[in-house]
Order: structure tokens, then sequence, then C-alpha cells
């Protein structure tokens, strides 16, 4: 199995993501066929939940509750708030049974790219702006940065 890496980039002095299998990116090189207003389908919309991997951390309302909870494989919950869905394509990774887990430090300069590649669904509202957005629907999503930012820090391999 290949795996994504991260470089020291002496000219800029800073670490870069390489992913070497994103040449594998299946629209690459596909041709852009217009699609009209009925067609798109945004799989961040409320509704499109299938569209995208299980949840791993969701803020629901229930009963004018927030509670927390996940997706199963089988099930999508619709009544959201907050969602965190794993990339599709992830710069990072992680894998018990992955030989690039094992050794996660190559050399000085070169590192596997172990980790988690999330995206935080800030609001069932598709084009809310912070700005406009409730001060309750804020203090959720940083919350929610928070916690899930703990939990990630409390890995060993992060």
């Amino acid at each position: 199995m290949v795996c994504n890496e991260v470089r020291k980039d002496y000219l800029l002095n800073r670490w870069v993501v390489i992913a070497t299998e994103r040449s594998r990116h299946p629209t690459d090189f596909i041709k852009v066929k217009r699609l009209t207003l009925k067609e798109k389908s945004c799989p961040l919309c409320v509704g499109n939940e299938a569209l995208t991997p299980p949840a791993v951390f969701l803020y629901l309302n229930e009963n004018g509750k927030i509670v927390k909870s996940v997706d199963t494989p089988k099930e999508r919950k619709k009544n959201w708030i907050i969602r965190i869905i794993p990339n599709l394509y992830p710069a990072f990774s992680y894998n018990k049974n992955n030989d690039c887990d094992k050794s996660v430090k190559l050399s000085n300069n070169l590192i596997n790219a172990v980790g988690h590649h999330l995206v935080l669904v800030e609001s069932p509202v598709h084009d809310e702006n912070p700005s406009t957005a409730k001060i309750d629907q804020l203090i959720n999503l940083i919350n929610a940065y928070i916690e899930m930012l703990t939990d990630l820090s409390s890995k060993p391999y992060i």
C-alpha cells in the first residue's frame, strides 16, 4: 500500500503533505458536464447524508436539546445541527492494520501522513455565514471543534 507523506520543504521552511494517491481521484480526467439546477445535489445539505461517509460526530436537535451522536453505516441521522464526516479523499489517514502506521517517522525530513482528515459541516443551512448565524449555532460550532480536537489529541499517533 502506498502512503501519503509529510515532507520538509527546505526552501520555505515548512512541512507539506504529498498525497501520493491523489492522481487516482475519480473525477480528475472526466469531462465536466454542465449540470442544470435540478441535477445538482450537494452532499453536505440536509437530506443528502447518504452521499457522504457516516458522521463520526454529530450534534442533534432532539426536542430542543442538543445531543451528541454518530451515524451508523445503515442509518444517517437527519436532525443534525453540526456534522463531522471523514474526507472521501484524505491527505491523512489511519488504519490499525496499515503498514504506513507502523513506522510514522521515516527520516528527519520524511514522515508518513498518519492521522485523520475530517470535514466539519458547520450548519444544516447551506448558505449560512458566521456573520449571520445565530449565537447558539456558533457556540455549538466552537464546542464541536473543541471536542474533536480534544478527542484527536488524545490519540497516541497524532
